[in-house]
């Protein structure tokens, strides 16, 4: 006889939450048996089906005046019409006549419902086996933007997974797909049908140490390799778009440190990789975006938490140098650590300011400006910030501690803006410097820059005694 239901009996009968659970349990061929006990006018059915643990179900399917009705027990906590109970209802319309033969117990059907879970069991995690449905579950790699940090030369992004349903296109590769939360990844009833063991528990991984506002988590320690190892073998793993080819295994790289000047003459500490960007779990690892690969990094016996404690080094001024290398030396551990380079510091005091006026655009565009600099003998400073040493570097590499008269340098700007219809515009302008100009009717502009021009530069350049 001919199965007594049909799917949309199930979908009626249950919530559409069940349903969709109970179906990607039967897919799942969790189903593990199935037994009919009686039949017209009402068919009854027992089964066992696995969730957290083996729950027992009892099935009664009848008619009424509405139609189908399914009455479902089941051993869960949920206890009526749940998701096991749609599993069972789906293995028992599938096993069809097999089941419904007056000799029959549908065993037929189990045994090739388990003999098919054990064949996709076996397959190769990310294979074309495993993953047989039109969707496919691949994880893309990216630099995660919030947590990174803007220094010069240093290279301190922090990483993150996501994970995205991608399709075959029948030309080859995959397409960009979309994004899926991993909360939803990680439950259970939200979970896509494609999604293999592997993915669940990075999923779970990650959820569990998730931020409260949203997924972004970055990758760390020995779980974060563990994650980026997994993928990268099963062919997975992408660079911030599945649209590419899969990152492939290298050989590994060294780690470099070095001592690096920012413009204002203080070092900080390098961290880099040969053409790759740092990937600071445990082990280090890192990706080489430009020829899709990554691997290991030979962190000269460093680990993951000591390389973003380095990456996050504080810069250091020249005067400290010294003192940080006597330090480096006395401490266990980190002889890896290079000792930062001797820096000749030399001071400038006692000299007098020279105003300096360098022209360049206003704040239109067919106006001009002037910013105001203070020469000290042969170093030139900017006249903002005001403070009373300024350190100014060389093309030498060396260190020159400006002191300033801050008195005279005032003294300076008050003279120029006596000047009929000159102001100061420190707050249109980079920080830095002050800028002046002439701020009136183009025309009146014109004139007064020409006035200046004639009458004032000269006593500007020449000095302010």
């Amino acid at each position: 006889m001919p199965s007594p239901i049909t799917r949309q009996d199930i979908q009626h009968c249950t919530s559409e939450r069940a349903f969709e659970r109970g179906q990607r349990y039967w897919e799942q061929g969790r189903v593990r048996e199935l037994r009919l006990e009686g039949g017209q006018p009402e068919v009854a059915v027992s089964a066992r089906t696995l969730g957290n643990q083996e729950y027992e179900q009892r099935i009664v399917i009848g008619n009424d005046e509405y139609g189908v009705e399914i009455d479902g027990r089941c051993s869960c906590p949920v206890a009526y019409n749940c998701k096991h109970v749609v599993a069972a209802c789906l293995a028992m319309m599938h096993a069809g006549d097999e089941l419904f033969e007056p000799t029959g117990t549908g065993d037929d059907a189990l045994i090739e419902g388990w003999l098919d879970g054990l064949v996709r069991a076996g397959a190769r995690p990310g294979s074309t086996d495993a993953q047989t449905s039109e969707e496919l579950l691949v994880w893309v790699l990216a630099p995660l933007e919030d947590v990174f940090e803007a220094h010069p030369g240093r290279d301190l992004h922090h990483h993150q997974v996501q994970p995205r349903l991608v399709r075959r296109h029948a030309t080859g590769g995959l397409s960009r797909g979309r994004t899926i939360r991993i909360a939803n990844l990680a439950d259970d009833w939200q979970r896509p049908s494609c999604a293999l063991p592997d993915d669940i528990e990075i999923a779970q991984l990650l959820a569990a140490t998730a931020h409260p506002a949203g997924d972004a988590t970055p990758l760390a320690g020995r779980s974060g390799a563990w994650i980026l190892d997994t993928l990268l073998d099963e062919g997975r793993l992408y660079w911030q778009s599945s649209e590419q080819a899969p990152l492939r295994r290298a050989g590994v790289r060294t780690l470099q440190l070095e001592w690096s000047r920012q413009s204002d003459g203080a070092l900080y500490l390098s961290t880099a990789v040969s053409d790759a960007q740092l990937v600071a779990v445990e082990p280090p690892l890192y990706v080489d975006p430009e020829h899709g690969v990554m691997g290991r990094i030979d962190s000269r016996g460093l680990n993951g938490a000591q390389l973003r404690q380095l990456r996050a080094s504080p810069s250091i001024p020249p005067a400290r140098a010294a003192r940080l290398a006597a330090a480096l030396s006395r401490t266990e551990g980190l002889a890896v650590i290079p000792v930062p380079p001797a820096v000749s510091v030399r001071a400038n005091t006692g000299n007098t300011p020279r105003a300096c006026l360098r022209l360049g655009r206003g704040p239109r565009a067919d106006s001009r400006c002037m910013y105001l600099e203070f020469a000290y003998a042969d170093e030139r400073v900017p006249a903002l910030p005001r403070e009373s040493v300024t350190t100014v570097p060389t093309d030498a590499g060396d260190i020159v501690e400006v002191e300033r008269s801050l008195g005279d340098e005032q003294r300076a700007l008050d003279r120029l803006l006596e000047i009929d219809g000159l102001e100061t515009l420190p707050a249109m302008f980079g920080i830095g410097h002050n800028a002046l100009a002439f701020v009136d009717s183009p025309e009146l502009e014109a004139s007064r820059w020409a006035a200046f021009l004639a009458l004032v530069v000269m006593e500007i350049v020449l000095g302010i005694d």
